[in-house]
């Protein structure tokens, strides 16, 4: 497990209170004692803690070009077992350009492993099929996995392929597809 030491800064009146609700967290530990330099990673400022008091470490190495689903398991292990998940929990905590497929619904985490030879078989004949007829008939855009589409800061999936329309290209983004696809296809897959 990665650890790493977090110097904070915060004026006396608020140090109490903050220390306490830190040690509510099974993955915080409160040292007694002011450390005397820091890893230079990752350092909160007193303003910082009013607006997200849960920012007190960086779980994951951003220099890593490859996350396994271990990885991202043991990143989600550092937060309750019934911490409500969010969009923006994604973006802060989990390293950018994952090419394991992590979703939330319901506020609930979901890390699923790379899919298996039919599967991808599959997706390949489909979209190949999906997109001539689309290509052919000007009809939209058809994207695959892994692409995030957030229907609410709850509930953020990545189906294996999405089609959206022309007449929708509103809810595209450059990284988030912001509202509901006109199509998705998700195949199911034996473990």
């Amino acid at each position: 497990m990665h650890t790493e030491t977090i110097t904070l800064s915060i004026n006396s009146d608020k140090k109490k209170a903050f220390l306490e609700m830190l040690k509510l967290f099974d993955f915080v530990e409160v040292l007694e004692t002011e450390p005397t330099q820091t890893n230079g990673k990752h350092l909160i400022e007193d303003d910082d803690l009013e607006e997200d008091p849960t920012e007190v470490a960086l779980y994951y190495d951003p220099d890593k070009l490859a996350y396994t689903v271990e990885d991202i398991e043991a990143i989600a292990q550092h937060f309750p077992k019934n911490y409500r998940w969010t969009y923006q929990d994604l973006q802060k905590y989990f390293p950018k350009d994952l090419k394991i497929s992590v979703q939330i619904i319901q506020n609930q985490l979901f890390i699923m492993g790379s899919p298996n030879f039919q599967h991808q078989n599959i997706s390949e004949e489909l979209g190949f099929q999906f997109g001539t007829f689309i290509r052919n008939n000007k009809l939209g855009k058809l994207l695959y996995a892994p692409m995030d589409i957030k229907f609410d800061a709850d509930n953020i999936v990545q189906p294996d392929i999405i089609f959206i329309a022309v007449s929708r290209y509103e809810v595209l983004g450059e990284q988030v597809i912001t509202g509901a696809p006109n199509l998705v296809v998700e195949i199911w897959s034996e473990i």
